[in-house]
């Protein structure tokens, strides 16, 4: 959830209350504060979760209970200034970048491990193709050679057959 955009809510409401009050531009019986409920419905929120936006802004004195008149809280001078300088924003952009950075810094070795597998895989496979490729051309040539040499073999046996053929005539 973001409860840094919800604190900076918050304290934009309040500041805003704050600074009518102070100046006395507000509308006649304009308070100070703001209450809870009205808090709850501007953030969409139920009670429980908005203690738990105000709590960091009551921890760093931003903002102030009373009880005068009705329950609500209203904005100090810190509070108007840490609305003034967007330290919530701030401080969300921060946490968002640092889940980025973390992200990044998974994500990155990640994909470098898997480009680097598939690169090997494919380096593998064409180098096992050219092997084959060379063994195979060899065993052609031998082959060949081997033929040939059955060829030459077998003429050489038939001429050698020929030669010791006997005319059945000049026997008698």
């Amino acid at each position: 959830m973001n409860y840094n955009r919800k604190r900076h809510k918050v304290l934009k409401s309040l500041s805003e209350s704050r600074i009518k009050f102070d100046s006395g531009t507000g509308e006649s019986g304009w308070k100070l504060g703001v209450g809870f409920d009205t808090l709850c419905k501007s953030l969409k929120c139920d009670r429980e979760k908005l203690e738990v936006i105000l709590s960091e802004l009551y921890l760093n004195k931003d903002i102030e209970y009373t009880n005068v008149d009705v329950d609500e809280v209203f904005s100090t001078q810190q509070g108007l200034v840490t609305f003034a300088s967007k330290k919530y924003i701030k401080e969300n952009n921060k946490l968002i970048l640092n889940w980025l950075k973390n992200f990044n810094q998974i994500l990155i070795p990640v994909l470098s491990l898997i480009i680097a597998i598939v690169a090997l895989t494919i380096k593998f496979n064409s180098i096992q193709k050219e092997i084959e490729n060379n063994l195979s051309e060899k065993y052609l040539i031998q082959i060949d050679d081997l033929q040939n040499q059955i060829d030459s073999l077998k003429k050489n046996d038939s001429q050698n057959i020929k030669q010791n053929e006997f005319p059945k005539d000049t026997v008698n």
